[in-house]
């Protein structure tokens, strides 16, 4: 994936500062899970300011970037519609121009694949986990294909 696609995640600023959460910048957190697995996501519960993206490990993610939550609704995916952050709930992808398909990962990675799920949900989803679990979609259920090149320091194929 690191070959076609830039990976990333979130982080929350911190709370004990409530000008960090009084700007513009949406913010993808749980609040959001009910707005996940629609295609697009444009609209967040929160928004974060840029004290907050500078006092953090928090970073803005281009548009067009597919999130994968990893933790509650575990699965549920969309593409941002404009540029956003996330909090550390969300592993983040955004495919580089002219390699990977926005559309084709968003199928792929999330709660869209029945297999991808069912997998998802019984892995501890670190990054370098999700890094190599490389999954691919096909029309329907008996075309799929997971190849799980590594998992928690063991391979199988």
């Amino acid at each position: 994936m690191d070959d076609v696609s830039v990976r990333g995640t979130g982080h929350t600023p911190d709370k004990k500062f409530d000008n960090y959460f009084k700007g513009h910048i949406k913010w993808i957190s749980l609040a959001d899970s009910k707005f996940l697995d629609n295609g697009y996501i444009g609209q967040t519960a929160k928004c974060i300011s840029e004290e907050g993206i500078k006092h953090s490990s928090a970073v803005i993610h281009p548009k067009n970037s597919v999130l994968l939550s990893r933790d509650a609704g575990v699965g549920k995916s969309a593409v941002m519609e404009t540029k956003m952050a996330v909090s550390q709930h969300f592993i983040f992808w955004t495919p580089i121009e002219n390699k990977l398909s926005t559309w084709f990962l968003y199928y792929s990675e999330g709660a869209h694949s029945e297999i991808a799920s069912d997998v998802l949900k019984h892995l501890a989803l670190s990054d370098e986990t999700v890094n190599n679990c490389i999954i691919f979609v096909g029309g329907h259920s008996n075309c799929n294909l997971i190849r799980l090149a590594h998992l928690q320091g063991s391979s199988s194929n």
